[in-house]
């Protein structure tokens, strides 16, 4: 429960459970007709809930292909709460959680803390937007949290 303390950043890794692609891409929010997924993010998009996601997505396999398939293999978040408690109450309630899909023996939630991105913002400039400002952040914090954040 809040405490009033200040809110910490919490970078993510929620790996799935082997071989539930299938199953993702039946409770993935823009392949379902009802949308349960996308019901349930508004609060967690308001800076008032005491976890809120900034920014999130799937973890692939492979980069990228055109005209290829996604071949997701768990999910990634930049979410933002007081206590890492927070965090997972938020995780439990999701859909991919609900659903089993995520593999809760393997999840990783790292307190983080941004680097200026003066020299992201530089770099996404002179690719004039090729590269989405946000995706450099997640890649930085992906990175820094193999490294041990060193």
């Amino acid at each position: 429960m809040a405490t009033g303390q200040q809110k910490q950043e919490w970078l993510v890794i929620v790996p799935d459970h082997e071989g539930m692609l299938e199953e993702r891409m039946k409770v993935r929010p823009f392949l379902r007709a009802d949308r349960k997924h996308f019901e349930k993010l508004p609060p967690k998009l308001k800076d008032s809930a005491p976890c809120t996601y900034k920014v999130g997505g799937a973890l692939l396999d492979e980069p990228v292909k055109e005209g290829g398939n996604l071949k997701m293999n768990g999910s990634f978040l930049l979410a933002v709460a007081e206590t890492r408690e927070e965090v997972i109450k938020t995780l439990r309630e999701d859909i991919y959680t609900t659903a089993r899909v995520w593999d809760w023996n393997r999840i990783e939630i790292h307190p983080v803390s941004r680097c200026p991105l003066r020299h992201v913002q530089n770099a996404h400039r002179r690719l004039k937007g090729q590269v989405c400002l946000h995706q450099a952040l997640i890649v930085d914090l992906v990175l820094r949290s193999r490294r041990g954040f060193g």
